[in-house]
């Protein structure tokens, strides 16, 4: 197998992964199970009853995110539905514009 050259001062590879014997996380990750998993599992056994009372005790929004998911976050540059904003505009409408900003005055 041929394996990509690793940076000796950072064991990474050219494309970002990490090198043979990196020591980042020895322990990995943790065993048992996640708070999600735990959940996850928990509302499953749960009564119809039970799960009434349970979503009495949490927003609305939060019930929806449960069965939906979290909401698609814009990355910086994109709009609300993920299509790249040039970079121009993204500057000028988030950080104003230079020209057109009066400087503060000192005395």
């Amino acid at each position: 197998m041929n394996e990509e050259p690793v940076k000796a001062e950072t064991n990474r590879r050219p494309d970002g992964t990490f090198g043979p014997n990196n020591t980042a996380n020895p322990a990995g990750r943790p065993k048992g199970q996640s708070l999600k998993e735990f959940w996850k599992q928990r509302l499953s056994l749960m009564s119809e009853e039970e799960k009434k009372e349970f979503t009495k005790q949490v927003t609305k929004e939060v019930i929806w995110k449960m069965a939906e998911g979290q909401p698609r976050q814009p990355l910086v540059g994109e709009d609300s539905e993920g299509n790249p904003v040039p970079l121009f505009n993204y500057v000028r409408n988030n950080l104003g514009d230079a020209q057109n900003q009066e400087s503060p005055k000192t005395d």
